[in-house]
């Protein structure tokens, strides 16, 4: 019979290694609980990545179609004369717009020279919105050295080459939306009718008629506007020594082509001339003598018709001093060398312009 007691029995044998194999499925436990929280914090990782590419991936959808969405704006406005603008005559509706782009709402509001327009989509429940702001201005046309209406081309084509000097005043941070010109009325202290040419030379201008009669005008005081009528569809043929003009400014409103001859010369002028002319038609430069294939000639010019200009055939370079605004591109053929120069501070109507520039944009988060 064995006689060991009962608590001998009972007291755990630790030298036998008995509670190894708990101790060992303590630390598979323990092991496998840090494994598992790694895989699941890797998980909840990718999962929120996931969420923030598609999310990421959206706004930048979005972002393109706002992108969209705000030259259609653009345009609308610059459908809109200044007046049309300050009434707010002609809101944009949904029917103007392509049918992906509809679920864009306007609203707009003028603020003195300020624009204001907020963007909102119903696709983006969220209270996001956009504050996109234009700036209403005026220009002096004959500030820039190029410009051209019927495009959003910043920089001149062929065959025009502004000069280096010239080159910067193209390179607008914020590119102007030109608006519809206003028609106010000017006053001109000559209007001549049935004109086949003129001859202006220092501060006269001779005029010849279509009846054969001429007249001699000075150009003083109120007969420095003058509003000019050819025999249509015959050009009106203008001469002018550019070397001799006044400093005076000198304003011609044309109806209807003309044909200007230029003299002969290398180089730009060395008289910077405030002669400014508006062309309801096109320009043709030409040249009196087959000799020379070069000339000179400068002034500001503002001209509706199309082409704008064209050199006549051999005369293969222009050099022109002042500046060029045309509402189409000029016809191709030779090469007219512009090199820029401001006309005078206050300058007729006709050469100012209004115009829309972007100001910025503000995302809100309502």
């Amino acid at each position: 019979m064995d006689e060991t007691s009962t608590a001998e029995r009972l007291k755990p044998n630790l030298a036998s290694g008995n509670t190894r194999p708990g101790f060992l499925i303590l630390i598979v436990m323990m092991i496998g609980a840090a494994l598992g929280l790694l895989l699941l914090n890797t998980y909840q990782q990718n999962i929120r990545t996931r969420f923030q590419s598609s999310a990421f991936l959206q706004n930048q959808l979005f972002f393109l179609e706002l992108n969209r969405f705000v030259p259609h704006l653009i345009d609308h406005f610059r459908k809109q004369s200044l007046e049309q603008l300050r009434e707010n005559r002609i809101p944009l509706e949904a029917s103007d717009l392509p049918q992906e782009l509809q679920h864009w709402n306007l609203e707009s509001r003028l603020e003195g020279q300020y624009l204001h327009n907020t963007l909102k989509s119903s696709q983006r429940p969220d209270g996001v919105s956009f504050d996109f702001l234009l700036v209403l201005e005026k220009l002096n046309l004959t500030t820039r050295p190029w410009t051209l209406f019927s495009s959003s081309m910043s920089l001149p084509p062929e065959p025009i080459a502004v000069q280096a000097g010239s080159q910067n005043l193209l390179e607008w941070p914020n590119r102007p939306f030109w608006l519809p010109s206003s028609e106010d009325e000017i006053y001109f202290g000559k209007i001549l009718e049935g004109v086949e040419s003129a001859v202006i030379n220092h501060n006269l201008m001779q005029v010849s008629y279509d009846n054969g009669s001429l007249e001699t005008i000075l150009l003083e005081e109120d007969n420095r506007f003058i509003r000019i009528s050819g025999s249509i569809p015959h050009p009106v043929s203008l001469k002018i020594d550019f070397e001799t003009l006044p400093s005076t400014p000198v304003f011609l409103d044309v109806e209807g082509d003309v044909h200007m001859e230029v003299p002969e010369g290398s180089g730009f002028l060395q008289n910077r001339s405030m002669l400014m002319i508006r062309i309801d038609g096109t320009l043709r430069f030409t040249r009196n003598s087959p000799t020379y294939y070069k000339g000179s000639a400068g002034g500001h010019f503002l001209i509706s018709g199309e082409p704008c200009f064209r050199l006549d055939e051999g005369l293969s370079e222009l050099f022109f001093l002042g500046s060029l605004s045309c509402d189409h591109l000029p016809s191709a053929g030779g090469i007219l060398r512009l090199r820029h120069h401001t006309g005078p501070p206050s300058v007729p109507n006709a050469f100012e312009i209004d115009y829309l520039r972007f100001g910025g944009m503000l995302i809100r988060d309502d």
